[in-house]
């Protein structure tokens, strides 16, 4: 299985037109032990018999050994500083556990959702935290500064005539995953990215399929991210990845067919 067949999966049903289309489109994939990232130039022509490929842009992608499980720690372990549980060791492996047991991914969802957590540990101390001061710890700081730097640096190494491809156009970006909602992920819509030194905007794809939006409840919506790449790969409609490209081929419409590229970076 080529590496890119997970991130184009979780975003087929979210970038289907109905009209002939081409864009640049970067996925990235928030699972619980890494970020994955992905840069796919998308070719969608239903005029063409039913044309819809993505090209693995080089250099294609990369992932960062941090996601869900990451914050999960820092969570606890900004709880466990607030308790002032001092040197003893065999009790803040009590109140970690404790929290552990508790649910930390519950806990750090719903200091997401609500703006405020307040916990009593195992030891009877009373903790609380915001999500703002969540987010302005120097671990949760690095973690949002270490996504950026992965994906500036994935933008920045791709061929300068790709710069072309989004002149008059913004990145489409695809967020996906079971962290896809978290501030510091959803925020990476709101800035400006340089591609092969070209200054672009994002547009956010739509977080649900229609398909799932139409025919299924809330609660299904609510757990459509962690499920993005299975059902995306089971679905007719995944877009057909072909070899990876290294230079831009052309504009909308292209001035010919694309060509095919030798197979680099999968």
């Amino acid at each position: 299985m080529r590496e890119s067949i997970e991130p184009l999966a979780a975003a087929s049903s979210r970038v289907w037109k109905d009209r002939p289309d081409r864009e640049l489109m970067l996925v990235v994939d928030v699972g619980a032990g890494t970020t994955d990232y992905s840069l796919f130039w998308t070719v969608q022509n239903l005029n063409q018999g039913q044309l819809k490929r993505a090209f693995p842009v080089e250099p294609c992608g990369g992932a960062i050994r941090q996601a869900g499980d990451t914050l999960d720690s820092l969570l606890v372990a900004e709880l466990l500083r607030r308790a002032n549980l001092g040197a003893d060791t065999s009790l803040r492996q009590r109140v970690s556990d404790g929290l552990y047991r508790r649910g930390v991914r519950q806990l750090k969802e719903r200091l997401f959702e609500v703006g405020e957590i307040i916990e009593v540990l195992a030891n009877d101390e009373r903790v609380s935290l915001t999500r703002d001061e969540f987010l302005a710890t120097d671990g949760v700081a690095r973690f949002s500064r270490k996504i950026r730097e992965a994906l500036s640096d994935l933008l920045s190494k791709v061929h300068p005539s790709w710069a072309n491809s989004v002149k008059d156009r913004a990145l489409k970006l695809v967020l996906t995953g079971g962290g896809n909602g978290l501030p510091m992920i959803q925020s990476l819509a709101n800035e400006k990215w340089s591609v092969a030194g070209t200054s672009v905007t994002c547009r956010l794809s739509k977080p649900l399929p229609d398909l799932v939006k139409e025919e299924f409840d809330d609660d299904f919506a609510q757990e459509y991210p962690q499920l993005a790449v299975a059902m995306g790969g089971a679905m007719p409609m995944l877009l057909d990845e072909r070899v990876s490209m290294l230079e831009w081929a052309g504009g909308a419409p292209p001035p010919g067919s694309l060509p095919r590229y030798p197979t680099r970076g999968i």
